[in-house]
């Protein structure tokens, strides 16, 4: 069988992972494409794919300077897909995100190919689109291909009703750790995600000062990159924390930094099935995270394996941090809770569920 991914691009994200890992489980029975919007050269691979999985640049992402020429562009862009996919001949295409679903949906008119979106989005607000036009095209797109995959209930609810019927719920795939965090000792934290406005590092920075108040000698690594890393730089600089706040960029051995830390922290405004809040309850971490997911809900059950806090609230946010600060029993006792919480969220069962997906729809 042949299985063809469309994506922006394979750089460091929770998306990206998703579909490396899905991947080279799928590759080891079957083809595996990957056509990529953004060529690799300007966005290079950030996980590691297996040999046999083939990747073709398309070159097809630029933003427009208005209507006429947005609309001309993605033209261009269908037609470039669509040719791609007709020599390639898959059985199947896995199209990852809403705008990437979108263009494979119109590519394939009329090639009687099986589509399946990968949707990656807040249960919350699944389609984010701002524009009218992309907003109307995702609702068809979602209505008309094969399979929306989603990673919960709440996340079926807020498709359309075409799509709702014949939408498959499949939890989110994450990297797992070889051992389980066992030492609750380490006076660090972790917080990991990309660095935009949407993961709220912000938040969390402007109200650091507070907790090094009371203890000094707490530290907090922020692995990840991206457009605000200056911006954080200068606020850590500005508020006093360049001793206690680090900016460690991306890290592909992140469990080695799982294992440095005693508490985990979620900041964002919104959240998919966030990955790394995956990887820290299966390496055995207390978590601490905003109420910015309905799929959290099966991660994080409150003051069992970590504490919700209600977005920007800075009391909910710096009581619950003292708590697990204070009190490595605490920590200890919550992360075996993530532990178990965790078994659910194993790879192997959830790559089987790709498998017969995919038998099934060939």
């Amino acid at each position: 069988m042949k299985i063809c991914n469309v994506i922006l691009c394979l750089n460091a994200g929770g998306a990206e992972n998703s579909a490396t890992i899905v991947s080279n489980y799928l590759s080891k029975k079957h083809k595996v494409f990957f056509l990529l919007f953004i060529k690799r050269k300007s966005w290079p691979i950030f996980y590691k794919l297996r040999k046999n999985i083939k990747i073709i640049d398309l070159n097809i992402f630029k933003k427009s300077r208005n209507l006429f020429l947005a609309i001309k562009k993605n033209i261009e862009r269908i037609f470039i897909i669509r040719k791609k996919i007709k020599k390639i001949n898959p059985d199947i295409i896995i199209a990852h995100c809403s705008r990437e679903i979108v263009l494979t949906f119109f590519s394939c008119l009329f090639l009687e190919k099986k589509i399946l979106g990968y949707i990656h989005s807040d249960p919350k607000k699944l389609i984010k689109e701002k524009s009218k036009i992309w907003l109307f095209l995702s609702y068809i797109s979602f209505s008309f291909i094969d399979h929306c995959i989603v990673f919960s209930k709440e996340s079926k609810k807020r498709l359309p009703l075409l799509a709702q019927n014949k939408s498959l719920i499949i939890p989110n795939v994450s990297s797992e750790p070889l051992v389980i965090k066992k030492n609750y000792k380490e006076k660090n934290i972790i917080m990991v995600g990309s660095l935009i406005s949407v993961k709220n590092h912000k938040f969390v920075i402007n109200n650091f000062s507070q907790i090094i108040k009371k203890f000094p000698e707490w530290k907090l690594t922020i692995i990840g990159d991206g457009p605000l890393r200056n911006y954080l730089k200068i606020l850590i600089k500005k508020k006093n924390l360049s001793k206690n706040i680090f900016l460690v960029g991306n890290k592909k051995n992140v469990f080695k930094y799982y294992y440095r830390s005693s508490i985990f922290l979620l900041s964002s405004i919104s959240e998919g099935m966030n990955l790394s809040l995956i990887e820290a309850i299966k390496c055995g971490l207390p978590v601490i995270s905003s109420n910015c997911s309905l799929s959290h809900k099966n991660l994080i059950s409150h003051n069992c394996n970590g504490y919700l806090f209600n977005q920007n609230s800075k009391k909910e946010f710096l009581k619950h941090l003292t708590v697990l600060i204070n009190s490595e029993k605490k920590r200890k006792q919550f992360g075996l809770t993530s532990i178990k919480m965790s078994k659910k969220f194993k790879n192997k069962f959830i790559l089987e569920q790709w498998s017969k997906i995919l038998e099934k729809g060939n």
